[in-house]
């Protein structure tokens, strides 16, 4: 399983014979576009769109117990997160979010370095807390990318190109 996940956004735009003032507008325009998708990915991550297909237990035990704890915890205790939900878990996946601009061939590109975020973002068959005793249950895809630009599952659809034509003002 990858340890990682990226996207990358291109928007095509021919600059030959465009004076520079036009050049910088446009920049300035996809520089805008850029860090309101950022943002969009965060708001993605962060909020309650995604919908969860069995009862699960959270926050168990806080971030400094141990497997063992946190194993006595979950067998004792009784509560459901719920459905829609986040998929900020821990906050891992939202902090490792990195977003890497270059304005002049108007390419920006996001990677997600958490060992998890792939398996998040793609789907993943996993053992519960890497217990290999257990069977495997399904992780379901929230693949938060998509969908922000499509605008599924819930998640406000975020129109790139209409907002880049808005800010360089066609």
């Amino acid at each position: 399983m990858a340890n990682y996940f990226e996207g990358e956004m291109k928007i095509d735009f021919n600059l030959e014979g465009l004076s520079q003032q036009f050049k910088a507008k446009a920049i300035k325009a996809f520089e805008r576009v850029a860090s309101e998708l950022d943002g969009r990915y965060a708001d993605a991550i962060t909020n309650d769109y995604w919908e969860w297909p069995r009862d699960t237990k959270r926050g168990i035990g806080g971030p400094k117990a141990t497997l063992r704890e946190k194993a006595r915890a979950w067998k004792n205790e009784d509560y459901d997160t719920g459905t829609p939900r986040d998929i900020k878990d821990s906050g891992g996946i939202k902090g490792s979010q990195n977003m890497k601009l270059d304005s002049a061939n108007f390419t920006c590109s996001w990677v997600w370095n958490t060992k998890y975020a792939a398996a998040v973002h793609e789907g993943a068959w996993i053992h519960p807390w890497g217990n290999k005793k257990r069977g495997k249950v399904e992780l379901p895809a929230r693949p938060w990318t998509s969908a922000v630009t499509e605008g599924t599952h819930g998640v406000p659809k975020y129109d790139y190109l209409g907002k880049f034509k808005k800010y360089f003002g066609t």
